[in-house]
């Protein structure tokens, strides 16, 4: 069996220079993709040492940009979206390994933004609600494992404000 040679070119300044190839010590492709003085630039692929694919997408001098999609050693999709100066923005989903969707919801600048929901891998709601700015802001629902209703209320800022019904009770929170 012959080994693949990684392909791994310099600049005369000893940096990441040019087109990149390199495999994990089984064979199998590790990544490709272009280093242009020593940031990955353009379209990269990496992948498991099982040969899945573990992700795709593009780099602006070093920074992911664009849309991205990242996915499980079972080959299951974990999670798509896009990024702008490396962080997420727009909307976003990410998958449990066996395939049910584990959140979906928006970004703004790398933080949670508006509308989310998230779900148990067995597919049944755990909770929703707003958030502004990555925090938890607005009308919010909690449900058990069995799809019951747990929990509801509103935050403010991250913190639980005003009249919520927990566990069959009414508690109030104060700001």
């Amino acid at each position: 069996m012959q080994t693949k040679k990684n392909i791994t070119p310099h600049n005369e300044k000893g940096e990441r220079h040019g087109y990149w190839e390199y495999y994990h010590s089984n064979g199998q492709l590790c990544y490709k993709g272009t280093y242009v003085n020593d940031k990955r630039h353009g379209y990269w692929e990496e992948y498991h040492s099982n040969d899945q694919l573990m992700f795709k997408g593009n780099y602006v001098n070093g920074d992911r940009d664009g849309y991205w999609e990242w996915y499980h050693s079972n080959g299951q999709l974990c999670y798509k979206g896009a990024y702008v100066n490396d962080k997420r923005h727009g909307y976003w989903e990410e998958y449990h390994d066996n395939g049910q969707l584990m959140f979906k919801g928006n970004y703004v600048n790398g933080k949670q933004d508006c509308y989310w929901e998230y779900y148990h891998d067995n597919g049944k709601l755990i909770y929703k609600g707003n958030y502004v700015n990555g925090k938890q802001d607005g009308y919010w629902e909690v449900y058990y494992f069995n799809g019951q209703l747990g929990y509801k209320g509103n935050y403010v800022n991250d913190k639980k404000v005003g009249l919520w019904f927990e566990n069959g009770k009414e508690i109030f929170y104060a700001d």
